[in-house]
Order: structure tokens, then sequence, then C-alpha cells
């Protein structure tokens, strides 16, 4: 069969436009289109949490030790418990880095009239209790600097409150920082043989020197065994004075041989 042509029908209609069909995706919509935002929070979940740990740690005041979360026991001395607070290095710091061992050196190292010293930290909210216990005096001795006291060990520290119930003695500290314990058995023995008033001091080299009531510089020494030369001591001044000799310091360290001084002290 032939091809026919329909011009006047074309014609007849005109032009008409041209439509063309768009494929569709079934999860964008039109295809080429931009799609949509989809947040990953299960992904995201733990960084959320973790920043928001972080900054709880970061800004939360329980975890930093203030004032009122520092606690000293052990001691009544005001000064005693305010020093030990601030020796532990312990305010304003983080709970996490509380560590009792270093509170401990810090406190021992910088307050010397402690004997012992513990410390228990809580991580939060972050506090600390330093229980101490301090060196008890047996001896207030005077000198050139002031009144200092000595422990039984000999340890020289400052004074932190009034003790009327010490004995005292006057002189020089030894050299060193410490005083032997020849020294302290000696004031203990003197102690013991309750020496009528007088004053008692100490010369570098004649030890122990008991100034009496009527103006005689007794020199003992040191250490414990002071009844012998007391006793001496005594027998000699009964001696001299039947002589008519009234002498103004004895030396009484050694009992074979004494030796005195008719004027001045040691």
């Amino acid at each position: 069969m032939a091809k026919r042509n329909y011009p006047r029908t074309a014609a007849l209609l005109g032009a008409q436009p041209v439509v063309i069909q768009q494929p569709r995706d079934s999860y964008h919509g039109i295809r080429g289109a931009a799609p949509a935002l989809r947040i990953p929070w299960r992904a995201l979940l733990p960084v959320l949490l973790l920043v928001g740990a972080l900054l709880w740690l970061l800004l939360d005041p329980a975890w930093y030790v203030d004032a009122t979360r520092v606690h000293v026991t052990g001691s009544a001395v005001v000064e005693t418990c305010r020093d030990v607070a601030v020796a532990g290095q312990v305010l304003g710091l983080h709970g996490l880095w509380l560590r009792p061992s270093a509170v401990i050196s810090e406190v021992l190292a910088a307050v010397p009239v402690l004997a012992e010293a513990d410390a228990s930290c809580k991580l939060y909210p972050a506090e600390c209790t330093i229980s101490v216990k301090e060196r008890e005096p047996v001896l207030a001795w005077v000198s050139a600097e002031g009144t200092s006291w000595v422990d039984a060990e000999g340890f020289v520290m400052p004074v932190r409150s009034d003790r009327q119930d010490l004995p005292v003695l006057n002189g020089p500290l030894p050299a060193g920082g410490s005083v032997p314990l020849s020294v302290l058995e000696g004031v203990q023995a003197l102690q013991a043989l309750q020496l009528p008033g007088g004053a008692l001091g100490y010369h570098p080299q004649r030890g122990l020197v008991w100034y009496s009531p009527e103006g005689i510089a007794i020199a003992f020494g040191v250490g414990a065994d002071m009844a012998p030369r007391w006793e001496f001591c005594g027998r000699l001044l009964t001696q001299l004075r039947a002589q008519g000799i009234n002498p103004s310091a004895v030396d009484v360290q050694v009992v074979t041989a004494p030796v005195y001084k008719l004027s001045g002290a040691w």
C-alpha cells in the first residue's frame, strides 16, 4: 500500500508542546534533585555523651577541693591545723589528681611540729581528711634567737602554745639543729633530784649548769648519772666553806677532778 501524507491535518493541529516525562527515583523523588539532610544520631550520640562528661568533669565545682572540704584532725592548735591544710596543697585541686601519699609527704616536710601524718581523700565531691600527730615537747629552750620547743628525740621546733609545765633551759642551742639525747637525759635526771629553786642553763663545754639561789654556777655535764655528782657537789661546797672559800662556780662533771672558780661564772 502506498504511503500517505496528511499535510492538512498537521496544519490544523498546529504546533504541539513536547512533553518529556522524567523518571522518578523511589528514594529521592525526581532524579537529580538535592537529597534531604539526614543526621546520623546513632554515630553522634557517643560523641555528645563524651563531650558532656568532659564538661561535667571540668566545670562542676564539686570536682575541686575547697576550704570546706579539707579536714584536719589530731591537733587542737589552730595554727597547726591551718598550716597542715595549706601544706597539703589540695586546695583547688581536682579530685582526679588527689594523691594521699603526696599529701602526707608535703605536710611532714612543711610542718616540723608533726611526728606523724595520714591522709584519706574522696574523688567526688573532692575532699581530703588529714590526720596528724604532733611532736610532744619535753623542754622549752631559751636562746638568743628566742624560745623553742624540744621533743623527746631532740628535735627543735617552734613554740605553738603557752606551756607553763615544761622545764626551761637557757643557753645557746647545740650545733647541728638538734639537741643530743644526753642533754635531755641530764635535764630529766636533775628534775628528779628536785633541786631547790634556781635556774638551769646549758654551756657548750660544761654541759648543764645549775644556777643556785645563792648565785653559784654548778656545772653537771650531761647524761643520766646526776645523783652522784649532786651528792659530791654538796660535800665539796661544805668542805670549801669550812676552809673559808666561797666559790662562784663549780664543775663536778668528773667527781675525781672537780674544778671551781672564785669569781665569775662559766
